[in-house]
């Protein structure tokens, strides 16, 4: 049989060795028609996200109307290249 990886001694020595920290107050969560009025906010309404370095939700969108998209762009990302032509 195989060795395992490291000694069954040492399990759990990150979370003993780190300090205790309370919990925090926190605000309570919408229930029943708000909350699916939040879930339809958070997915439709505001999917686009803002533009700005390394949202990659926003990518897509861009370029939704554009004709022809810079190859300079989309060097390293051909299945957006793809996306796109199709």
């Amino acid at each position: 049989m195989g060795k395992v990886h490291g000694s069954l001694a040492r399990a759990g020595k990150v979370r003993g060795q780190t300090p205790k920290v309370a919990k925090q107050d926190k605000k309570k969560k919408p229930r029943g028609r708000a909350h699916k009025r939040m879930q339809y906010n958070r997915r439709f309404v505001t999917a686009g996200g803002k533009e700005g370095v390394g949202n990659s939700t926003c990518l897509p969108l861009r370029f939704w109307n554009a004709a022809i998209v810079p190859t300079t762009i989309w060097n390293s990302a051909r299945t957006y290249q793809h996306w796109l032509t199709t």
